[in-house]
């Protein structure tokens, strides 16, 4: 299990879970890619989020289909 004091990361890459998680194996997953073994994009959305917790104002544009 990847939980720290209530916090959730995903077993694939890492990505704090703010969400529902995929539960696969007792593992905690961002996406069903992730669960799958493949690459995701979930972090990344999340540094694009600028609700999401300690995200600065200043926002820089990053593009996920060509990274």
């Amino acid at each position: 299990m990847s939980k720290i004091d209530e916090i959730i990361w995903c077993a694939g890459c890492g990505t704090e879970i703010s969400w529902t998680p995929i539960i696969e194996d007792e593992c905690y997953y961002c996406c069903q890619d992730c669960a799958n073994g493949l690459f995701c994009k979930c972090g990344y959305l999340m540094e694009l989020d600028d609700s999401y917790p300690g995200k600065s104002s200043q926002s820089q544009s990053i593009d996920i289909e060509t990274y």
